[in-house]
């Protein structure tokens, strides 16, 4: 560089700075932020600053590093609070579809509200692997994520098992009422195989009598009161500490091998959670001989 190059640059960088001019080796941060940002996935955008309680392990983890890739879909679960009856339902639902997923080379995570303690309780009673389970005892997350809050879920001052007892009423909750109906009556439009294999308190082969290959009257009414049963009688270490997280509802993301969102279905009540057979769909594994589907 020569001496009057030297000069030029000394007098000019005083009034480029104080003017926010960008000379040609002054790269504006402002626009490297911005291009970081456009090259982030959508899998990034929204879980990337996300850590949870690893409930396996008891470890802080992000959530995105556990998101493998290599050729690998990923399913996020956000599943309500760990004694919520939608949880423990779609939770044996996704079970049940978990060897399905592996043969897509799909990686299921799931969340739960609650403490790590409420985790492993949550496994141990449901069945559910803990493996690839977390927990977030604040419900910090949802709230980020948008999650529905339930029925007057931003008002205080109202007890939050009033609101719950509104939800299970229909109130805020849409869909519950025809879900809980289809539970007695059963759906020739659904198939209810997941509950057949969960069944407990009665022998699924007795359902039989009343015909095959879809979801018989009070099949899945049964597993509920199955779930129910052990919900109560282990509440005080499902539920979470804040008493406001009993309403709030869950949600579910997938991504594909390159982060890429593919499906996102946001809770709108008790037992409405995402179809099985959509997510099936979205993921690329439609499923045409055992079509098991969630509540709509």
């Amino acid at each position: 560089m020569t001496l009057q190059r030297l000069l030029e640059v000394c007098l000019l960088l005083p009034i480029a700075t104080s003017f926010k001019l960008q000379l040609p080796f002054m790269p504006s941060s402002t626009q490297t932020r911005a291009g970081d940002a456009s090259r982030q996935t959508d899998a990034e955008r929204l879980l990337g600053s996300v850590s949870l309680t690893d409930v396996e392990t008891g470890r802080e983890v992000s959530l995105c590093s556990r998101m493998k890739g290599k050729g690998r879909k990923t399913v996020v679960a956000f599943l309500t609070h760990f004694g919520d009856l939608s949880s423990w339902e779609y939770a044996q639902k996704l079970s049940y579809l978990r060897p399905r997923l592996e043969e897509g080379k799909v990686d299921l995570l799931c969340v739960g509200i609650g403490s790590r303690e409420a985790g492993l309780r949550f496994s141990e009673l449901n069945g559910f692997p803990v493996s690839g389970l977390f927990c977030d005892e604040t419900g910090s997350v949802y709230r980020e994520l948008g999650f529905n809050s339930g029925f007057l879920g931003e008002m205080s001052g109202v007890n939050p098992y009033v609101k719950l007892f509104f939800m299970l009423l229909g109130i805020g909750s849409p869909g519950t009422i025809p879900a809980v109906l289809k539970g007695y009556f059963g759906s020739k439009e659904q198939r209810a195989d997941w509950a057949t294999v969960c069944l407990r308190l009665v022998d699924g082969k007795r359902f039989d009598v009343l015909g095959e290959r879809y979801q018989r009257p009070f099949e899945v009414a049964t597993v509920r009161l199955q779930n129910m049963m052990a919900v109560l009688d282990r509440w005080q270490d499902l539920a979470p500490s804040d008493d406001n997280l009993i309403i709030q509802q869950g949600g579910t993301l997938a991504f594909d091998e390159k982060g890429a969102q593919l499906f996102r279905y946001d809770d709108k009540g008790i037992l409405v959670y995402a179809e099985m057979d959509a997510l099936l769909q979205a993921l690329g594994l439609p499923d045409t001989s055992t079509p098991v589907t969630g509540s709509s």
